[in-house]
C-alpha cells in the first residue's frame, strides 16, 4: 500500500495489545490516543520471542523506533531500517545484561496489529473479543473526528516485530507492513 492511501484514502491505525492477567488485554489505538480494557484476551498470535516495536515518523523526518516491552530500547533515525538497527542494537545490549546478571529477559507480551474504520463492519455479529472492540472504536473515532473536524485523521506510526533471539542475524531490518 502507498503511503499516500495509508495516510490518506484507507487508513489503518496501529494497535498495540498487552494482556492485563489471563483472561484480559488492553490495547491503545497509537494514533487516535485511546485506550480499551477488556475482560476478553487478545486473539492474536506471534512468535514467542517477537517483540513488538512502534515506528513514529517525527517532526524532523526521522523515525523513532521503539521496543515495545523493553523500555528504553529505541532509536531514531534518517530510515525505518536504521532506526530498527539502532532499536534492535540496544535491545541486545539490554537483554546481554539480563543474562550477564543470571535474570530473564522481559518477555516479549505486546501484539501489534492495524485496524481500519471498515474493519468494524467486517466484524458484526461475531463473538466479541478486545480485537473487535477496538474495531468499533477505531470506526467510532474516526467518524467522530470526521465530524468534528471535516477530515479524516491520519494514520502515520507502524508497527512490526523484531526478534531478539541470538541466532537472529537479520541486521538489515524488514521495514513494518504499511496496513
Amino acid at each position: 500500500m502507498s503511503s499516500e492511501n495509508f495516510a490518506n484514502e484507507s487508513p489503518a491505525f496501529a494497535v498495540l495489545y498487552h494482556p492485563v492477567d489471563d483472561n484480559g488485554s488492553s490495547a491503545r489505538i497509537v494514533d487516535l490516543n485511546s485506550h480499551i480494557v477488556s475482560a476478553e484476551p487478545c486473539n492474536l498470535t506471534k512468535a514467542q520471542d517477537a517483540y513488538a516495536v512502534l515506528y513514529t515518523p517525527q517532526p524532523d523526518g526521522k523515525w523513532l523506533a521503539e521496543i515495545v516491552d523493553l523500555p528504553g530500547c529505541s532509536a531514531t533515525r534518517p530510515e525505518i531500517a536504521q532506526a530498527r538497527i539502532g532499536a534492535k542494537a540496544l535491545a541486545m545490549k539490554v537483554l546481554g545484561g539480563h543474562k550477564a546478571r543470571g535474570e530473564p529477559a522481559p518477555p516479549a507480551v505486546t501484539f501489534c496489529h492495524y485496524t481500519r474504520p471498515t474493519d468494524a463492519e467486517l466484524n458484526r455479529g461475531v463473538d466479541r473479543t478486545i480485537v473487535e472492540e477496538v474495531a468499533d472504536a477505531v470506526a467510532n473515532l474516526v467518524d467522530q473526528h470526521r465530524r468534528e473536524q471535516g477530515t479524516t485523521p491520519q494514520a502515520s506510526t507502524l508497527c512490526g516485530y523484531v526478534s531478539l533471539s541470538s541466532h537472529d542475524k537479520d541486521e538489515a531490518g524488514e521495514e513494518p507492513e504499511r496496513g
